[in-house]
C-alpha cells in the first residue's frame, strides 16, 4: 500500500490506535497503544474579557459569552455526550502582577462556564487572555 491510502484508510476507520514507543517487536508484540480518537482535545477556546470582549480562536467552540466579570460561557459546536469530560482553564492579568485562579465551574454536555478570580481575595476580575480546553467523549 502507499502512505496516501494508509493515511486514507486511517481517516475513515473511526478509531484509531498507534503503537507507543516500544513499537512492534520482533516477536510480534506491540507496545502500549494511544485511541487517536480518545486522546485529543475535543473543544479548546482563547479569548479576552478586559476591555472588550474578543474571542482569538476556538476549536469546536460556537460562542464564548461574557456573563459577568470574571465569569465567561464557552458553548460547544458539538455536545459531549456527558458530564464526565475534564475541563481546564487559566488566565493571565499581566499588568497587576497577582495570581489569577480559573476554574472550569457548571460544567454542561452543550457547554462551560469559566470563572476568573485573584488569588489572594478570590474578587472576579476579567483578564487579558482566558483560555480553557475539554477532553473527553463527543456525543
Amino acid at each position: 500500500m502507499s502512505k496516501a491510502s494508509d493515511l486514507a484508510r486511517l481517516m475513515t476507520s473511526g478509531s484509531t490506535a498507534i503503537h507507543g514507543e516500544a513499537g512492534v517487536t520482533a516477536s510480534g508484540s506491540t507496545g502500549l497503544t494511544t485511541n487517536l480518537q480518545q486522546g485529543l482535545t475535543k473543544a479548546w477556546a482563547n479569548f479576552t474579557t478586559l476591555t472588550s470582549f474578543a474571542s482569538n480562536d476556538t476549536f469546536n467552540v460556537s460562542s464564548v459569552t461574557d456573563t459577568s466579570a470574571g465569569v465567561s460561557d464557552g458553548n460547544f459546536t458539538n455536545n459531549m455526550s456527558n458530564l464526565n469530560y475534564s475541563g481546564s482553564a487559566s488566565a493571565e492579568r499581566p499588568a497587576l502582577y497577582v495570581a489569577v485562579m480559573s476554574s472550569v465551574i457548571n460544567p454542561a454536555t452543550d457547554h462551560l462556564t469559566v470563572g476568573n478570580a485573584i488569588g489572594s481575595t478570590n474578587a472576579a476580575l476579567d483578564c487579558d487572555h482566558v483560555y480553557f480546553s475539554i477532553n473527553g467523549d463527543l456525543a
